[in-house]
């Protein structure tokens, strides 16, 4: 069995770890976050959950106020990410479940050949290069330049090269 993640890598890389039916593993774009840098974004959480809970708009236009990404784009545009069944909503309290499971801490556990398809531009490269300097087995790394995290969900041209990636990661599992 070969399988592919966008995003949830990490939990995709713990239950892979150990597991014989599966021979290969690719990634684009994944969020592979460590330990430094989530304390701001916890304490936020706890401040959340002792209050009950605080839903905030998920998406708004670039430098809105109280918004989870005020960044536009995707999931704020309705021709892409900003479809009917998308609710917009985040609960702040969300945060600290989240951000305290650290998989770029954990590259040890994977035993399978890797292939990560990342941008200096898309979420969190570094989390992604600290995960493959502590991977010990065979990876291919395509680092495309000046790819968004979002480019990764719609750009024909950059999802097409991720494809492709991952495509020859998987053939080398079915020939080899």
């Amino acid at each position: 069995m070969l399988l592919f993640a966008l995003r949830s890598a990490g939990y995709m890389v713990d239950a892979l770890a150990g597991n014989p039916l599966v021979q290969r593993l690719g990634l684009v774009a994944p969020w592979l976050q460590n330990e430094e840098g989530v304390a701001g974004l916890i304490s936020v959480s706890q401040a959340a959950e002792a209050k009950g809970g605080e839903v905030i708009p998920a998406a708004g236009p670039e430098g809105a106020e109280g918004v989870l990404m005020p960044i536009g784009g995707y999931y704020f545009e309705a021709d892409r990410g900003a479809i009917p069944e998308y609710d917009d909503k985040w609960n702040n309290a969300g945060w600290e479940s989240w951000l305290t499971y650290h998989p770029a801490d954990k590259p040890q556990r994977l035993d399978k050949p890797l292939a990560i398809v990342h941008s200096e531009s898309a979420a969190i490269p570094q989390g992604v290069q600290t995960f493959l300097t502590g991977f010990a087995g065979e990876a291919t790394a395509q680092w495309l330049e000046d790819v968004t995290q979002f480019d990764f969900y719609d750009n024909p041209k950059d999802l097409t090269r991720a494809a492709d990636t991952v495509v020859d990661h998987f053939r080398i599992g079915l020939d080899g």
